[in-house]
């Protein structure tokens, strides 16, 4: 009877607040100063901090004043993480429908600088929707410009859209002009080598990241990888002689 009275009265205590499922299982994740809203679709993944540490820790002397973009952001945390800590000029976050609205709430949360953090819907493989995202962050990709640093963390686990998410790479990507840094958690090996055939397909190559490059606080070596993706001058100019043919 006691354990039916407790059962009743958690149910009834949710039909008073009248929350959705998704509402219900919001959390908040606090990490130094950052305070992150999330839900069981954003939670940052451990590569996420990862990532942020990696280029805190490798490139806070090259971004401020820069450009960057974080492609599938999840809850917005490496982006939120990175204006924080390095300032770049513009940075990014891009994700898909709901998803957005989380990130929009967390860089609220954190009182971010509206002029310095944006977040754009962005669906991998399309052109038009791509520039949408240069003219969010004020880049004119037609003169040349470009991202400076493109950032991608737990991406690596669907094989059905590597295409469009390499295509979208290829399409960000500037030879001698910015970076690639991917960070993911190791699930299966046939998954990676997918990913990275269909890379060589648009010419990059991938160098992993040293262990010593890494935060070692939040680095577990063998779980979690950190990729370089880059292409050779010859092939970034036989790709782009295709770009606008392959694109859709």
């Amino acid at each position: 009877m006691e354990e039916y009275q407790q059962i009743t009265s958690s149910s009834s205590a949710w039909q008073r607040n009248k929350l959705t499922i998704s509402q219900r299982f919001q959390e908040q994740l606090v990490f130094e100063d950052i305070i992150i809203k999330q839900t069981p679709h954003t939670e940052p993944p451990s590569c996420a901090i990862v990532l942020a540490k990696y280029v805190y820790k490798n490139q806070r002397q090259k971004l401020r004043g820069k450009k960057v973009i974080e492609l599938g952001a999840g809850c917005g945390f490496t982006t939120i993480y990175l204006s924080q800590k390095l300032h770049p000029s513009k940075i990014v976050a891009t994700d898909l429908g709901s998803v957005i609205n989380i990130i929009k709430e967390n860089i609220d949360l954190n009182r971010c600088e509206k002029q310095q953090v944006h977040c754009n819907e962005l669906f991998w493989g399309n052109k038009e929707n791509l520039q949408q995202v240069y003219e969010c962050a004020e880049i004119n990709n037609k003169e040349g410009e470009a991202f400076d640093l493109i950032l991608g963390s737990d991406l690596i686990y669907d094989f059905e859209y590597f295409a469009e998410l390499v295509q979208t790479l290829d399409s960000l990507y500037k030879f001698g002009r910015n970076e690639i840094l991917f960070c993911f958690t190791h699930r299966f090996s046939d998954v990676e080598r997918w990913f990275k055939e269909e890379l060589e397909k648009k010419g990059f190559k991938i160098e992993y990241a040293k262990d010593d490059e890494f935060d070692l606080e939040f680095y577990e070596s063998g779980k979690v990888f950190l990729i370089k993706i880059f292409k050779e001058r010859q092939d970034q100019e036989d790709s782009s002689e295709d770009d606008d043919s392959n694109y859709s």
